[in-house]
């Protein structure tokens, strides 16, 4: 009788499948271990109490009656309403920001204005800045640099112009999403009209009351501006411009109160306590810490994309610290959580 072979066991292991098998729980050790550290810092917060409050639009303000976008425009073409061409600007960079990349130049918005500021040239006049106030006398540097001013009064004409619309509007507030790129009115045009009405006082101290009180009241009038722009600051740029503002023309007055004859106090008594009384209520500063949230948050969305945005710059060849380290900073970062704290 042939006795019959017994089949070879199918449960014997192929050493091929054993070293797959060893190498498999090799990688699974670290593996976990980083998925579980990845999904952790999935898990974000909720937007907080803080955060929503500051996530909200700011206040309201027609275009017509709003100074910052009067300024913003008040280069516009002759025949043009300066409220119209900063709402074009406006409009300009809110299209940029919702299709460019970051780090994008936004030539629509930061073209030069069809009517530029023209400044002191040192070439032509010899001096390349307006009177510093702080340790000059004004209506002296005035008196002294009259060339200088009479061109830059017949140079920027329409600017100086427009100024005076500019100093009657009613309200100021910045209408751009925030961010590090927004435009920025040149508040220049204010500085140069200080310094033209420091020229009329001087001509005007001892021989005219009626002219050096209309001056006055002209000065007055850009303080009670800037007072506007300060009682709601968008940012701390614009407050200490406004505050400049404010300071260059209390020293003008100042020095003008010097001067001035006994006779003419009466006339001019009114407009110097406009420009010297001081604030009527403390700044809200809700406006400056609502735009200043925004702009972190918007520099963060640039800056940290998130684990998706990290892999995008590794292929495109943007990751600027690294494939590794950008994904792993993303991985590790939780948007929420990280705004929170900053509103807190």
């Amino acid at each position: 009788m042939t006795m019959m072979r017994m089949p070879r066991s199918r449960n014997r292991r192929s050493p091929w499948r054993l070293l797959l098998r060893v190498l498999a729980v090799l990688l699974l050790i670290p593996a976990v271990p980083a998925v579980a550290w990845w999904v952790y810092n999935r898990i974000d917060e909720p937007p907080s109490a803080e955060a929503r409050k500051l996530e909200r639009p700011g206040r309201a303000v027609p275009d017509a009656d709003n100074a910052w976008l009067y300024l913003l425009g008040i280069g516009a073409p002759e025949g043009v309403d300066p409220v119209l061409y900063g709402r074009q600007r406006v409009d300009s960079y809110e299209a940029w920001m919702l299709e460019a990349r970051p780090g994008a130049d936004a030539p629509e918005f930061r073209a030069e204005d069809a009517i530029p500021e023209v400044d002191p040239d040192t070439g032509i006049d010899g001096v390349d800045a307006l009177c510093p106030a702080r340790d000059t006398d004004c209506l002296h540097w005035a008196a002294e640099h009259e060339h200088v001013l009479e061109r830059l009064r017949k140079a920027n004409a329409l600017r100086l112009q427009r100024s005076e619309r500019l100093l009657a509007m009613p309200d100021w507030h910045a209408v751009t999403t925030p961010s590090m790129q927004e435009p920025y009115p040149d508040a220049g045009v204010l500085a140069l009209r200080a310094n033209l009405l420091a020229l009329d006082l001087h001509r005007t101290l001892a021989r005219d009351p009626d002219r050096t009180a209309t001056a006055l009241e002209r000065l007055a009038d850009e303080v009670d501006f800037c007072r506007r722009v300060r009682a709601h600051p968008q940012d701390a740029i614009t407050t200490l411009v406004a505050a400049r503002r404010v300071e260059t023309a209390q020293r003008i007055a100042a020095s003008a109160l010097d001067r001035l004859p006994r006779r003419t106090h009466a006339r001019t008594e009114a407009a110097l306590d406009r420009v010297l009384s001081p604030l009527p209520a403390p700044a809200d500063w809700s406006e400056t810490i609502r735009r200043e949230y925004q702009i972190f948050a918007q520099g963060m969305s640039v800056g940290v994309p998130g684990p998706m945005g990290a892999l995008g710059q590794c292929f495109d060849g943007t990751a600027e610290k690294g494939c590794l380290k950008t994904f792993l900073l993303n991985s590790a970062y939780a948007r929420q959580a990280t705004l929170n704290l900053h509103a807190r």
